[in-house]
């Protein structure tokens, strides 16, 4: 029952007549008026199609979460799947999670997604921001290591996460990303790593590309790979020498960049060139004016926080969506920033207000 609805009081409409239902204001209209109806019916066909992908060869949306609330709030919300489950969470406390912690953990995800397909990220490392737990395991020789480098040197650590994840069979709907592959080497290792934890080869394995060494020879690394995603926040700001930390206006202005547009399309072309789905998170795909672009740049799914989906599903099933592969082309094409805003403003006054 919605909020606030007092029990019963569906019981007084007509049979056979509809009733308007706001779950979120707690309110109902037992007899809308036939235009109100209409009104309302639109726009719940407008979300229905949006959620679904949008318009034809829209990106998949997908969104992040990391408890069976989260995803359970993602899948209400219309996500078509969740792209993103951090796993360092499992580590914030005084213990190391053993595997069958962490199968439990993954194995609850799974079948809170009910069927729709989870990818899980391997634990993404930062030595600046360790729990205690793994500070204190840390060898010798790993020092400005982070992502998937800094766990290749936990060996322990890395193994046990994979077992766990292995463990959920190779018919689970998952697939499993390594984060900040650096050289080809790294993703050969892991890989290899993932391969001798039995039988799992229906699982999808594959890089996320958020290094601009992985970028600029992106074939290197998606040898072996079932899946690749790019980390556009980690690959960003480091491609363009700011801070993580820099604040949304700031990062605006660097994914609208022609240079980061090209950059985008390329890894597109080269993941489709294998065959291979790509995915994109971070705040670009988060931003309805992002996900436009990016799905005129040939991307497959995008992966959002929950309280993005409604404005990136809008975007998506928008007029604006029609010739997204066309704007996007000519942003490409483009010199300078001025030159992407320019072709952009009748987009963004479309979308929303920037």
């Amino acid at each position: 029952m919605a909020a606030g609805l007092p029990e019963g009081v569906l019981d007084e409409g007509i049979d056979g007549e509809p009733v308007l239902l706001d779950a979120d204001a707690g309110l109902v209209d037992l007899a809308p008026s036939p235009e109100l109806a209409k009104d309302v019916a639109a726009d719940v066909a407008t979300v229905t199609r949006a959620a679904k992908g949008g318009r034809a060869g829209m990106p998949v949306l997908l969104a992040e979460a990391e408890s069976v609330a989260e995803v359970a709030a993602a899948l209400a919300a219309g996500a078509q799947g969740i792209g993103l489950v951090r796993t360092e969470r499992l580590y914030s406390g005084a213990h190391l999670p053993d595997e069958a912690q962490q199968a439990a953990d993954y194995a609850a995800l799974l079948a809170a997604a009910g069927g729709y397909r989870v990818t899980i990220r391997t634990l993404a490392l930062e030595q600046n921001a360790l729990p205690r737990v793994l500070s204190e395991r840390l060898p010798a020789g790993s020092a400005g290591l982070r992502g998937i480098g800094l766990a290749l040197h936990l060996p322990d650590l890395l193994d046990t996460q994979l077992r766990a994840l292995a463990t959920l069979g190779a018919d689970a709907n998952l697939q499993v990303l390594i984060p900040s592959v650096s050289t080809p080497e790294e993703w050969t290792a892991a890989r290899t790593r993932w391969h001798a934890m039995g039988t799992n080869d229906g699982v999808s394995i594959g890089p996320m590309l958020e290094t601009p060494a992985a970028a600029l020879e992106p074939d290197a690394y998606l040898d072996g790979a079932g899946c690749v995603s790019v980390g556009t926040n980690d690959l960003l700001t480091s491609v363009y020498g700011v801070s993580r930390d820099s604040a949304w206006p700031a990062l605006d202005d660097l994914w609208l960049q022609p240079a980061w547009l090209r950059l985008i399309r390329r890894l597109a072309h080269c993941a489709h060139a294998r065959a291979l789905a790509i995915s994109i998170c971070g705040v670009m795909a988060a931003d309805p004016l992002g996900a436009l672009l990016l799905a005129g740049l040939g991307v497959d799914a995008l992966t959002v926080p929950v309280w993005a989906l409604a404005s990136v599903s809008a975007a998506l099933a928008s007029p604006d969506a029609v010739s997204c592969v066309e704007v996007a082309t000519a942003c490409c094409a483009a010199r300078a920033l001025s030159d992407v805003r320019a072709l952009l403003a009748d987009v963004t006054i479309s979308v929303y207000h920037r």
